[in-house]
């Protein structure tokens, strides 16, 4: 069972930052991995902060000084399907399309765990990994 908690969505980068600076905030970008932790006890928050309304996150876009810019927001179906990340980066492209089902692909960004997070993504511990 989830606790309560506020929820604010946010338009602009320099928002998101102020209201992810309250006590006890986290960000919210699909939430898939965010609201299983806390319905599982993982973390506490009593303010989620909604990223998804912020367009400077969205899309792939050439950077001046060459490659891509990939924002944030941008689903792991997005970056498969991405003409100039085909052509410059297949290698890229092939990777996105492989990773979880077709929902997770829809939702999942390459910044958050796209796809259900083993423990030792989610708890917030250091675990030795074997070698």
């Amino acid at each position: 069972m989830l606790a309560k908690f506020s929820y604010r969505r946010t338009s602009s980068i320099k928002d998101a930052t102020a209201a992810a600076a309250q006590p006890d905030a986290r960000i919210l970008a699909g939430g898939t991995d965010l609201l299983g932790c806390l319905r599982d006890g993982v973390f506490q928050a009593s303010r989620l902060v909604s990223i998804n309304a912020i367009k400077d996150l969205q899309g792939i876009r050439p950077r001046p000084a060459g490659g891509l810019r990939i924002g944030a927001l941008t689903t792991l179906t997005g970056i498969a399907e991405d003409r100039q990340i085909l052509d410059a980066y297949p290698v890229l492209a092939q990777a996105a399309a492989a990773v979880g089902s077709p929902q997770f692909a829809q939702s999942g960004h390459p910044r958050r765990q796209p796809v259900p997070a083993p423990p030792l993504l989610v708890f917030p511990r250091r675990l030795p990994l074997p070698a």
